[in-house]
């Protein structure tokens, strides 16, 4: 009954006010569906905009969720491949979030933690969701009313940013990168991975960048982002998304510094299928 996070729901996601685990109910959904999908989008939240019902050839769903990093996305790929489930295709979005977050911080929160890592260990599973604390502070969430976006979406395709979706973003605090760590060479050799074993198994592996505002951009270029796409392009291609950007006083585009709209989606699929 008490389920903010809904793990025990994943089949029947609700909105509780509060983020849910869109990784663990993502990876549950898919791998009790084995059949119903022959491709992957994979990113942080930014993929969120990615409608992938569009993208042509393929019945894609996008994975997209809070903060997603390759580490996570090249473990869910290996469960996914291990539970027998073998894509066409195989899409990356990548950022400056793909080097900036330490994956491992997300086993500390409930609403981040992996499918892998509470799979592995049902402590770790009991530890986040049979707290009586946790509980406590879930009740007073689930009675408030207040609903968080993205849960309706979860299934089907997996996006959250629908079209009518509207900006209320605080410009004056745009272009500060996320994230403390610069774990480019880790990032790299995840997504270096993923190409691999795409390989291995004839899986077609698209990696593409995730439009930034101008600002946001230009704050990238400044902490490690072009040596982070060279050294991806030294083992595959990166299909790039920057000149979506705009420019410093245009941010019609975006939903804040970091999302862009549906829209600008809508545009990327147009290369995408190309």
């Amino acid at each position: 009954m008490v389920d903010p996070y809904n793990v025990f729901h994943w089949k029947n996601a609700r909105n509780n006010g509060v983020e849910p685990n869109k990784n663990y109910i993502k990876m549950s959904y898919i791998l009790n569906n084995p059949n119903k999908y022959d491709a992957f989008l994979f990113g942080s939240s930014r993929v969120g905009a990615i409608h992938t019902e569009k993208i042509d050839g393929v019945d894609c769903y996008n994975m997209t969720y809070s903060m997603g990093t390759p580490s996570e996305n090249l473990a869910n790929l290996k469960t996914m491949l291990k539970a027998g489930i073998r894509p066409k295709r195989v899409y990356i979005g990548i950022d400056t979030l793909s080097y900036t977050v330490d994956a491992t911080l997300h086993n500390n929160e409930a609403a981040r933690a992996s499918y892998e890592y509470l799979k592995s260990d049902f402590q770790n599973f009991a530890d986040h969701y049979f707290s009586l604390i946790n509980s406590v502070k879930s009740l007073s969430i689930i009675t408030s009313g207040v609903e968080a976006p993205g849960v309706a979406e979860i299934y089907e395709y997996g996006w959250w940013a629908d079209y009518d979706y509207q900006s209320s973003y605080d410009w004056t605090h745009e272009g500060v990168t996320k994230g403390t760590t610069y774990e480019i060479d880790e990032a790299v050799d995840n997504i270096a991975e993923m190409n691999q074993l795409c390989n291995e198994y004839d899986i077609d592996f698209v990696v593409f960048t995730n439009p930034m505002t101008a600002m946001a951009y230009q704050d990238a270029i400044d902490n490690g982002y072009e040596e982070f796409i060279d050294k991806i392009s030294e083992f595959t291609e990166v299909i790039d998304f920057s000149y979506l950007n705009g420019t410093k006083e245009d941010h019609s585009h975006f939903i804040d510094e970091s999302h862009y709209t549906a829209q600008v989606g809508d545009e990327m699929i147009k290369v995408l299928n190309q």
